[in-house]
């Protein structure tokens, strides 16, 4: 179906996505080799799990709403250093690097 409407796509892994060669695959067929992951706890944690998270940049906005969820979730504790810190009226950029 995605072929016949000219959607691009790949497949990583028999039963579970194999992040290593589906990262592989988006650079060797697509030329991509800078994503950004916009899918919440579920998919941050799939990628920080397969080690592939090399920075991470936060947008902080004093804001409150719901229930809060973990950044990775089912992931680790990992070390990343603050780079840089942009204001834009109130609402911070924090930049860290592993």
């Amino acid at each position: 179906y995605l072929q016949s409407m000219g959607i691009p796509y790949i497949f990583a892994g028999d039963t579970e996505i194999d992040m290593e060669e589906a990262l592989f695959k988006l650079k060797a067929y697509f030329g991509i080799k800078t994503l950004l992951l916009e899918g919440g706890s579920i998919l941050n944690g799939a990628f920080q799990r397969a080690g592939v998270i090399d920075e991470l940049s936060l947008v902080v906005d004093p804001v409150i709403g719901g229930e809060g969820k973990s950044l990775c979730m089912d992931s680790k504790v990992e070390e990343y250093r603050l780079v840089d810190v942009k204001n834009h009226d109130g609402i911070l950029w924090l930049s860290y690097k592993k």
